[in-house]
């Protein structure tokens, strides 16, 4: 029997679970979707379907729909995967997920595995064989393109707030601390600003970085770091272990920070996707904003500092004889970067911290280059081989965003035409209403009516109008795929093909090595779709 065009004339029985969702801001913004409604909703559709027996409510409150790891979301797949259930019933599709894309591979995943998947505000039941997958898909990228347009917002006014000289950092810079009465605002920590001082001054009297470093530490001074998790700031970095001693950088960095003049200096990194890697920007992309708080270093000694930077700062060397992969091999437990090193018989490469501190800063991760250059090598000539199979993913990935792209320019030619309906509908009103045959009563409740509607469409239009073009046309191209199976087969793998590759080479202790590419979430998109 085919249970998915008959299940309505069987006695199947379902083992049911109903998914219930409420983000932060929709804990905020929309009553009528908080958990008591959704409750409400579900369980009234359940007992009015007497094929669906109720398992278990799995409920995450306060979580975000822009991914899917939620603990009762996982918990609801494990439970699937024991099987205890074989249908999820939600309110609609943005409460399961907000991400079209994972979103689609889930209810694929059902699709296959006779899983039956229903959101009831979209009208959707993954065994009927009269649904519409079209709109559904559409729904389904209007989801994800509403997390995005809530993101841009908070984005905006985040970077306008930046612009007014508001301080937006979760954590204060050394040499200061937040204003308890705004915490957008810095004032002095007087014992951390007399360190600061005391740099600045040591580096005018012609110390070195690295000796003011070590003089600092063998003193006892706690470093930037360490200051700010001792005095109770739940201050963390991306290394995984952290540096509780001075270091060359933490002295290069404050000698050049202008928040020591009194400017507020903010936008010097970005991130392409939340809790990524962070990049430089350009100086010229910085926002400086002047005198924003009380000065650390006058203009004077500022000055002179930064003329003996120019001084002492050495040409930057040519590496363009060096290795392929220099600059790009960085230690997976401390994060400092792998330096070349005469360990053993073949050059190799070493951890930073431990050249610099021994083994109280982290282990040797010694590895040849050899092997690291090797496994690039093979990684990229496997793709390049399999060219045919990953164009081919390319092309049905840019087939499906077109029909997507389609049904939105589809949808908003429809509106359009309301559009234009409406202004025929005002026209024909207001003559009715010059003929004596409305009454101004009746006219401007007609008019009221006509103007909301317009108003409402029309901002629908825009929602959608700036949503395709940042988000589908997005999708289309896949430039660091394409640019490397132009390549061919590579036979020495050089410096620029790194460049153009690679973003980060880590290495753990064990020598496993993990090669961050370009193009690792276009592969993703690609294999998702």
């Amino acid at each position: 029997m085919n249970i998915r065009n008959d299940y309505a004339n069987t006695q199947q029985q379902f083992n049911t679970a109903l998914y219930l969702r409420l983000s932060k801001e929709d804990r905020r913004d929309m009553e009528s979707d908080s958990i008591a409604n959704q409750r409400m909703l579900l369980h009234r559709y359940v007992e009015n379907h007497p094929e669906f027996h109720f398992y278990k409510e799995y409920v995450d409150d306060g979580e975000t729909g822009t991914n899917f790891n939620r603990p009762q979301f996982q918990q609801m797949m494990d439970d699937l995967d024991k099987g205890f259930i074989n249908c999820i019933i939600c309110k609609d599709c943005s409460r399961f997920g907000r991400d079209y894309i994972e979103c689609g591979a889930y209810i694929r995943e059902f699709d296959d595995n006779d899983i039956r998947f229903i959101a009831i505000n979209d009208n959707y039941d993954s065994f009927d064989q009269y649904r519409d997958d079209t709109i559904f898909a559409i729904k389904n990228v209007m989801n994800t393109e509403y997390s995005k347009a809530k993101s841009r917002d908070i984005k905006k006014i985040f970077k306008e707030k930046q612009y007014e000289g508001a301080y937006m950092g979760a954590f204060s810079v050394y040499g200061y601390k937040k204003n308890p009465d705004d915490k957008h605002k810095f004032i002095i920590d007087e014992y951390a600003a007399n360190v600061v001082r005391r740099v600045f001054q040591m580096f005018c009297d012609g110390m070195a970085k690295q000796t003011i470093a070590r003089t600092l530490t063998a003193e006892g001074i706690l470093s930037p770091e360490e200051y700010k998790r001792v005095n109770g700031s739940n201050f963390h970095t991306g290394r995984i272990s952290q540096q509780k001693s001075w270091s060359y950088g933490a002295i290069h960095q404050m000698l050049r920070n202008q928040v020591y003049l009194g400017h507020t200096v903010q936008n010097k990194t970005y991130r392409k996707r939340m809790k990524g890697k962070g990049y430089k920007n350009p100086k010229e992309k910085w926002i400086i904003v002047e005198n924003t708080h009380e000065p650390i270093i006058d203009r004077e000694l500022w000055d002179k500092t930064q003329r003996l930077f120019i001084e002492r700062t050495k040409p930057k060397p040519d590496f363009s004889n060096q290795s392929a992969i220099a600059g790009f091999v960085t230690c997976a437990e401390c994060g400092a970067r792998l330096t070349s090193s005469s360990w053993g018989n073949e050059p190799s490469l070493v951890c930073g911290t431990y050249k610099r501190m021994g083994r109280k800063g982290c282990t040797p991760h010694v590895v040849p280059k050899k092997l690291i250059i090797d496994t690039i090598t093979d990684d990229l000539n496997t793709i390049i081989r399999n060219s045919h199979d990953v164009e081919s993913k390319i092309n049905q990935y840019k087939s499906c965003q077109r029909i997507i792209k389609q049904n939105y320019e589809t949808e908003l030619k429809n509106l359009d035409n309301r559009i234009q309906s409406i202004m025929t509908y005002k026209k024909k009103a207001f003559e009715a209403y010059q003929d004596n045959v409305l009454s101004k009563n009746d006219f401007m409740a007609l008019q009221k009516q006509y103007e909301e509607e317009e108003n409402s469409i029309r901002a629908l239009q825009n929602d959608m109008l700036g949503n395709q073009t940042e988000g589908i046309n997005q999708t289309l191209h896949f430039p660091w795929l394409e640019k490397l199976l132009q390549r061919g087969m590579i036979d020495e793998l050089d410096r620029s093909t790194v460049a153009d590759m690679i973003d980060t080479i880590y290495v753990s202790d064990n020598k496993e090595i993990k090669i961050v590419y370009r193009f690792s979430n276009e592969l993703e998109t690609l294999l998702s779709s």
